[in-house]
């Protein structure tokens, strides 16, 4: 599968893409910039390329794609560095940042508990998951707030 982790000012993901049922691999870029959010997807690939011209388009719910397959997808708006995240019923669920998505989840929040940031959570999984893997990408955030 793959891993993504936020932890509010940088979105990581590891660059694995295999295919489970013929044992293919190879490299791709899983952190997709979609005009006023940027977005990481885990899950069947088809489903998450499918799901990120919708969220190009801002997301209406009446141009929602049909999704089959597992999915799990981070968004994040560019302006407020809000966090939504999105599964196979394409409802926006809020979340706080240091969070992670996909097969190395556990293990990316795991090492953002311990004060790692959100490329190192990805280093971290790639070490213990087997569907975590390649290099790893990153989208860093202004920081906002006080």
């Amino acid at each position: 599968m793959t891993t993504v982790a936020w932890d509010g000012k940088t979105l990581a993901a590891d660059t694995l893409m295999m295919d489970g049922e013929r044992g293919r691999f190879c490299e791709t870029n899983k952190i997709h910039d979609c005009g006023d959010y940027v977005a990481a997807g885990a899950g069947e690939v088809q489903s998450v390329l499918l799901v990120m011209p919708w969220v190009l388009d801002g997301m209406k719910p009446d141009t929602k794609p049909r999704i089959e397959g597992d999915v799990e997808i981070l968004v994040i708006e560019k302006a407020t560095g809000k966090a939504v995240l999105l599964e196979k019923l394409l409802v926006p669920i809020p979340v706080p940042p240091c969070i992670a998505i996909g097969s190395g989840c556990c293990w990316a929040m795991a090492a953002m508990d311990h004060g790692r940031d959100a490329v190192e959570a990805i280093e971290y999984a790639k070490g213990r998951d087997t569907g975590t893997g390649y290099g790893t990408t990153k989208w860093e955030f202004e920081r906002r707030g006080p």
